[in-house]
């Protein structure tokens, strides 16, 4: 049902021009009021009698308290909405008797009361609704559009002329807004939530959005971020409230404690730092929170141990239930308790003796206990067990009696590696803690606490960020940096802020995050510029320039960049997986080189295992890790997240080991030893293999085309048993590398001169590359069962060798021209005069 007329917010509606007046007479009361104050005291200072003015003051300021009364009485009372039960009770028991009217907010009900056709009207044009929000102007409208960088101008030309379409019931509207509200945990529909309903019912505005790259959910995220800000400045002005009067604290709560001058010393005082920054939306992490409460106020020992990868959100977790405890919203328990963290470092640092360090410790934690009211903190509680290093304390024996203390309420923070590594071996500590793991924020809760942290360096830097660039933050920081939210959001946020600074643009969009971020990895990120898009297209000729022959594989290479780049990907795993199939030297490694090269920007972008190290099952934890060392593929792969896997002689791996890679090749991540994910998903693994190479050099004398030999090739790895069909239809392609022709490898003979030539020129020696020599060269080195490997020792034998002796012989001169004789291998030198 919707009877706009039976409202509270009607009957506001038309109370409201009265307001309006009131609103002028305080700022017109003010106004004399300020200015006989400054007469009166200029007279003061003139010493001439000015007494008459004080009726003047006394009369303005009495009308400027009434003013003000009846302001905060409109504001408090007659714009607020009714009690209404839940929104979420609404939809789930909804009656004819509800009227959805009631839940419209104040300035939505008089956005919906100037699109109605009259006021006793049911349903209204969806157009005539989008022009009263745009007319509206509210601060919350005015937010949405702004942050959407949605044009009002442009969306008002756009829908001129089609204002009486679309006639839909307002039940639809506001049921459809609702789902929007009970999202953001509203209790009333505001503007936001219709312009979201809008979104999906207005089809002009529909159309305008889906052209502009804009979603339903990034307006009820807007929507959220508007109705965040609101609250916090609500908050704030109603400083007379309970609950902004306890955040300043009391002088009696202090002095109720006992003393704590050591700790005092060595501390962190987290509740004083946390109350000092006011309001804020607790974000994400609700039920590490409430497990956080109830281990700290359980009975029996009250400690708790929080898991998490650095910028996991650790401390969030912890600040969270301070700012709970200091509102007095937590357990009693925990209520006006001080969370306290102990600085082990700086004691360490300022205390000379380890024995002196000890007994300072245990006098931070008595104080604790006797005052009462302590929450101890100890971050990474990991470095200080079991230590052996010289400015380091080990607090394992100092802190036992005290966290078997039921007294005691102490919140430590480890890493995953940390727990494994050092607190799992002392079981007597972790019997007595609570263990809390925290994952890492969710994707959503990420982008409300960037929203939240964004206003704030906008106030610093003095500018504007769109809704957009916040979003790109997210997704490209999330795609592309491998540790968890949202600290590497927020970290990207700042740096963001810090690039811009100095700019002259006020408005920061998503291109300038792309570019931020691509300076901070070396990665290209974001929309493909003109540069990327030409290098893609021309990725063959590209690769051809140092591959030689070999089309299949670089047609297959070029083809998995492009649709990783341009986003048309639809599967997960890495960008592109490959299994190359060929004889020695013909150019498997050489491709995978080159593409690092030229794609990922240099060969040290090139992650190398030789399979054959691990061919037993106890060389696989060197893979992953384990308690003792670090995995070799998954340390490299966080260090360098975009780069090339190349898997070596992969047939001579163990089975269990090819197994790990299933699970890279489907999903595109692997877990470490800790049980983290290892992210592959900007990677290209190539693995390479010679089993079968019998096959393509027999191909040579019989000429089977390209996919007969490749059908041929692939039955007789099966048949042998050394990869599992499985395995292979795992990857995006298995290419055959077929053995080089002899004009072939004159071109590799070519390629490799010319290094040596490119080398010669550095020292002003100009080589020349004689085609006869080229040929000397094949001619010396061609083995088919090698390739174009015995052409490395052939021309370091003959060529090299022949340059160096000339060098020492101090025969060439800077400025010479040289040139090998291709039958004796003698240089013929042409010094400069």
């Amino acid at each position: 049902m919707f009877n706009f007329k039976n409202t509270k917010a009607y009957q506001a509606i038309l109370a409201d021009p009265i307001f309006k007046i009131n609103k002028a007479v305080k700022v017109f009361s003010f106004a004399i009021f300020a200015i006989s104050l400054a007469g009166y005291i200029f007279y003061a200072f003139a010493q001439e009698p000015g007494s008459w003015i004080l009726p003047i003051i006394a009369l303005f300021f009495s009308v400027m308290v009434i003013s003000l009364t009846i302001d905060s009485f409109y504001h408090s009372f007659v714009t607020k909405n009714k009690e209404r039960k839940p929104l979420t009770d609404l939809i789930a028991n909804r009656s004819d008797k509800d009227n959805l009217a009631d839940y419209l907010d104040f300035e939505t009900a008089k956005i919906f009361f100037n699109a109605l056709p009259a006021v006793g009207e049911s349903s209204l044009s969806s157009t005539n609704l989008l022009y009263s929000i745009i007319n509206s102007k509210t601060k919350k409208v005015l937010f949405i559009f702004s942050r959407l960088m949605l044009s009002m101008d442009f969306i008002k030309e756009r829908i001129k002329g089609e204002r009486s379409n679309n006639i839909i019931p307002c039940d639809d509207i506001i049921l459809e807004a609702i789902n929007s509200a009970i999202k953001r945990d509203g209790k009333h529909v505001s503007e936001g939530d219709i312009i979201s309903a809008l979104s999906v019912l207005e089809p002009n505005f529909k159309k305008m959005l889906v052209e502009l790259n804009i979603k339903r959910a990034d307006i009820e995220n807007v929507s959220w971020w508007t109705e965040s800000l609101a609250k916090k400045i609500e908050f704030i002005n109603r400083f007379w409230e309970y609950d902004n009067l306890i955040r300043t604290g009391s002088v009696g709560g202090d002095w109720a404690s006992g003393w704590t001058g050591t700790l005092d010393n060595y501390s962190i005082q987290w509740t004083t730092i946390v109350g000092a920054r006011g309001y804020e939306e607790v974000v994400g992490y609700k039920e590490e929170v409430k497990m956080l409460e109830e281990a700290l106020a359980r009975k029996g020992t009250r400690n708790a141990l929080i898991v998490g990868e650095i910028g996991s959100g650790r401390k969030n977790i912890i600040h969270s239930v301070i700012r709970k405890s200091f509102a007095q919203e937590s357990f009693p328990e925990l209520n006006d308790k001080k969370f306290v963290e102990l600085d082990l470092v700086s004691l360490a640092s300022s205390i000379d003796s380890a024995e002196k360090a000890e007994s300072t410790i245990s006098q931070c934690f008595n104080e604790a206990l006797r005052a009462g009211n302590i929450i101890l903190i100890i971050n990474n509680l990991h470095e200080f067990i079991d230590v052996q290093k010289a400015g380091v304390i080990d607090i394992s024996g100092i802190i036992m009696p005290y966290l078997n203390n039921p007294r005691t309420q102490l919140i430590c923070i480890t890493t995953y590696a940390g727990l494994h590594q050092k607190l799992e071996s002392k079981p007597g500590i972790l019997q007595t803690m609570s263990k809390i793991e925290i994952k890492g924020m969710s994707q959503d809760d990420s982008l409300l606490l960037l929203e939240s942290k964004s206003l704030q360096l906008e106030a610093e830097y003095r500018k504007f960020i769109s809704y957009q660039s916040i979003k790109e933050i997210l997704l490209m920081t999330e795609k592309y940096i491998s540790t968890p939210l949202p600290e590497k959001a927020v970290s990207l946020l700042q740096d963001v802020f810090s690039y811009c600074a100095n700019r002259e643009d006020y408005v920061i969009d998503p291109k300038m995050v792309d570019d931020v971020l691509t300076k901070k990895i070396e990665i290209p990120v974001g929309a493909l510029d003109s540069k990327e898009k030409n290098l893609l297209l021309e990725m063959e000729n590209e690769l051809h320039k140092r591959v030689i022959g070999q089309n299949d594989a670089v047609k297959d290479i070029s083809a998995a960049l492009r649709r990783a780049r341009s986003g048309v990907q639809t599967r997960k795993g890495p960008m592109g997986s490959f299994l190359f199939l060929g004889p020695t030297g013909v150019g498997k490694t050489e491709t995978a080189k080159a593409l690092a090269d030229i794609y990922f920007g240099s060969e040290d972008k090139m992650i190398r295992l030789d399979m054959s190290e691990f061919q037993r099952v106890e060389d696989i934890p060197r893979l992953m890790g384990s308690e003792t060392q670090e995995g070799i593929l998954t340390t490299k792969v966080k260090e360098t997240p975009f780069s090339l896997v190349l898997l070596d002689e992969i047939e001579k791996a163990y089975p269990d080991a090819l197994n790990l890679f299933l699970q890279v090749l489907d999903e595109g991540y692997l877990n470490d030893n800790y049980g983290q994910k290892v992210s592959f998903l900007n990677t290209i693994v190539i693995a390479t293999s010679n089993a079968g190479y019998q096959i393509i050099l027999d191909s040579i004398k019989t000429g089977k085309s390209g996919e007969d030999i490749k059908e041929e090739l692939l039955d007789n790895i099966f048949q042998k048993g050394l990869f599992r069909p499985e395995f292979i239809n795992r990857f995006d392609s298995a290419v055959v590398f077929r053995a080089l022709t002899q004009a072939e490898l004159r071109q590799v003979a070519g390629l490799q001169l010319g290094k040596l030539q490119k080398k010669l020129a550095e020292k002003e020696i100009n080589f020349i590359v004689s085609d006869q020599l080229k040929d000397k060269i094949v001619e010396l080195s061609y083995n088919p069962a090698f390739g174009a490997r015995e052409m490395k020792r052939v021309i370091q034998a003959k060529v090299e060798d022949s340059l160096a002796q000339a060098f020492l012989a101090d025969k060439i001169q800077n400025g010479a021209t040289v040139e090998i004789d291709p039958e004796n291998f003698y240089v013929m030198i042409q010094n400069p005069e």
